[in-house]
């Protein structure tokens, strides 16, 4: 049985969802994950882990920006294609959901980063095949939340990130919220 074993309401899986993995998930790429979807639909599923900060900079990866903003961990697949995800419409890219874009042009990101309120760059991403994430969602691996929930999600520092999410999902998810990483060094 699952921490998160529960009938959870009609909320469908789409672009602006975000998923929240059961406490005890037991895989290193999602434990406290806190999963932005970008994409849901007849091939498959596309999301990013937005908690998980990398040791890397920005200038790492691209040099010319001299950027001191963080690298995050989208997930394990494709780890060596950087994104952005962001709220910024003029840059451009993918809409995700109202005012959150997937893309668009790096640089002109960079120019602005210092006046957005929120904005992460991310190496690979998470992938669920057809059917794959269903088949998870119905063995409680995770809650999936509605886009009401982004504006807290997003203003929750990274390794609070998780517990504001569940904690958001309000009644005995406050309580879950709690929760220790390892309940036997509590």
């Amino acid at each position: 049985m699952s921490f998160f074993d529960f009938k959870q309401r009609d909320t469908q899986v789409k672009a602006g969802s975000i998923l929240l993995s059961e406490p005890f998930l037991p895989d290193v790429n999602f434990e406290r994950a806190v999963i932005l979807v970008a994409e849901h639909n007849e091939k498959g599923t596309i999301g990013f882990v937005l908690n998980k900060p990398s040791e890397t900079l920005l200038s790492h990866l691209l040099p010319a920006t001299q950027s001191p903003h963080p690298v995050y961990v989208g997930g394990p697949v494709s780890d060596n294609v950087l994104h952005a995800i962001h709220n910024v419409k003029s840059v451009g890219g993918e809409p995700i959901a109202k005012n959150l874009f997937w893309g668009g042009d790096i640089n002109e990101l960079l120019k602005i980063k210092k006046h957005l309120p929120w904005m992460r760059f991310l190496v690979g991403y998470s992938g669920w095949a057809v059917g794959q994430l269903d088949a998870e969602l119905e063995e409680g691996a995770w809650i999936v939340c509605e886009e009401t929930n982004l504006d807290v999600i997003l203003k929750a520092e990274d390794d609070r990130m998780w517990r504001e999410a569940v904690r958001s999902l309000g009644g005995r998810f406050k309580i879950y919220s709690n929760y220790p990483v390892d309940p036997r060094l509590n």
